[in-house]
């Protein structure tokens, strides 16, 4: 009725239609999969630890002065950081839990990484 030439566009424009649907939900899945890759924000979270650790250890004597510039130039690296990456709530949670066990884990007291952590993730 139609030829053969109509059955062949017509499987073909079926077939694109497939195509696409199949194209978005690829990205749709690699979108997800992405909210959840924490890599960065982990690793910058632990970095942020050590920074404090290496300029405060949890031995040193209590200096309230360095304490507060060791904390504006963290504030400043959350700050560039964030510009640079899109953080979601998995993302920050992560962070936090990596910047509070680097401390913990560098023999600071636990209420002490806990607070400190709080008072950074008000930032982020």
């Amino acid at each position: 009725m139609w030829g053969e030439d109509a059955a062949y566009h017509l499987l073909m424009c079926q077939h694109t239609v497939y195509r696409e649907k199949q194209s978005f939900r690829f990205r749709e899945n690699k979108m997800l999969l992405r909210w959840f890759d924490a890599r960065e924000a982990k690793e910058f979270g632990a970095s942020l630890a050590r920074f404090y650790i290496e300029r405060l250890p949890p031995d040193a004597p209590n200096k309230p002065v360095k304490a507060q510039e060791v904390l504006n130039k963290m504030l400043q690296q959350i700050a560039r950081f964030k510009l640079q990456h899109k953080l979601n709530v998995y993302k920050k949670a992560q962070l936090g839990n990596a910047f509070q066990w680097t401390l913990k884990d560098a023999g600071y007291d636990p209420r002490f990484a806990d607070t400190l952590t709080k008072e950074l993730m008000i930032d982020l």
